[in-house]
């Protein structure tokens, strides 16, 4: 499960997955580089459970290589910058550094915890230092990776918009730390697609993927108004490629059935897993409805090179709501329908159909 759930959000110039051959000297730091906050809340440990932390995880995976590792306290408000400090001196010797950062969820930690039950917050930055501590890391030049252990979304703009490489790896569980660093070093693919919409700051968590049209008229007065990684959205050590849509029919009736067909794919070097999503947007209304809403998807696994055809049908089913009389059912006139890999615009197939 933990290795089904991490999701791949950035990966620029290919960092991942680590070249063993390249990176010979990794320094690891982050207060969740070593801790039990992948267990998330409501889950009590002892030192001899099967639990395997971050860097426990990447020394087993990978035992050849040199890790360095820097401590840090759990405890996320107490963080030191003159520890801080003393990680990026060390940083600086090593060829690449991993960044274990994001919130402490740990049960028998209640008077520190950032996150879990009777934990809420009014804002959804990196506690403490961590943010400080990323700078300093990026600031030596090494190539850097975050990993995100976390139980919310976290508003990690400038992580976003500045390290090549970023995981969110959420509270995976004992075998977290395996799994964490068996995708770090490409022993397993990624496949996870985000099953929310992650937004820039607090003040944007009415983002979500299905908004109505009316809602979007204006931007923000300041700073950008699109989310900071979409619902769907998910990266893979795979490139999958999407044809056209092909429909069965230009349109349909009612109590009819319309099937929806894409080939995808696999343009990449390794066998990858693509999760397929099918979009629907209803373009006249007797009321306002999403720009889109997620009405299929589909997993499929592709060699390289390899091609498949995907298909969804669509029904009555996927194209009733409650009409301006709250009389449910489907209102006659033109669909689009969706897809791709994300929800986002630019990750999306489209073809239009009608409802006569």
């Amino acid at each position: 499960m933990a290795r089904k759930s991490i999701i791949l959000l950035k990966n620029e110039n290919s960092l991942l997955p680590i070249d063993r051959n390249r990176y010979k000297k990794i320094f690891v730091t982050g207060p969740n580089a070593n801790n039990e906050t992948i267990l998330g809340d409501w889950a009590f440990s002892q030192p001899e459970d099967n639990t395997m932390t971050v860097i426990e995880g990447l020394r087993k995976v990978s035992p050849e290589s040199d890790f360095d590792f820097f401590p840090f306290d759990t405890n996320l408000r107490i963080m030191e910058m003159e520890r801080v400090k003393q990680a990026k001196e060390r940083a600086a010797h090593a060829d690449l550094a991993i960044v274990v950062v994001g919130e402490n969820s740990m049960r028998y930690m209640w008077k520190e915890k950032t996150c879990g039950e009777n934990v809420d917050r009014y804002e959804l930055s990196l506690v403490g230092l961590q943010q400080e501590l990323v700078e300093e890391i990026y600031n030596t030049g090494i190539p850097t990776i975050v990993v995100l252990v976390n139980g919310r979304p976290l508003s990690t703009e400038w992580i976003a918009d500045h390290i090549p490489a970023l995981v969110e790896a959420w509270e995976p569980g004992s075998f977290g730390g395996q799994a964490i660093a068996e995708i770090l070093f490409g022993e397993i693919n990624p496949e996870a697609k985000l099953p929310i919409t992650i937004p820039r700051s607090a003040g944007q968590i009415q983002t979500y993927y299905n908004y109505k049209q009316t809602s979007k008229w204006f931007n923000y007065g300041t700073g950008k108004s699109t989310p900071l990684f979409e619902f769907g959205y998910g990266l893979n050590y795979s490139n999958f490629e999407f044809s056209s849509i092909q429909l069965s029919a230009k349109s349909m009736t009612p109590q009819g059935t319309i099937t929806a067909t894409v080939e995808v794919r696999n343009t990449g070097k390794v066998t990858g897993t693509e999760v397929v999503q099918m979009y629907i947007r209803d373009c006249y209304s007797s009321v306002v409805r999403p720009v889109k809403e997620l009405k299929g998807f589909t997993k499929i696994t592709l060699h390289p090179g390899e091609t498949r055809k995907v298909s969804f049908d669509i029904t009555a089913k996927d194209l009733s709501f409650y009409d301006i009389n709250m009389k449910y059912g489907v209102e006659k006139g033109g669909f689009l329908v969706m897809i791709g890999n994300s929800s986002r615009d630019v990750d999306l197939q489209r073809e239009e159909f009608f409802v006569n």
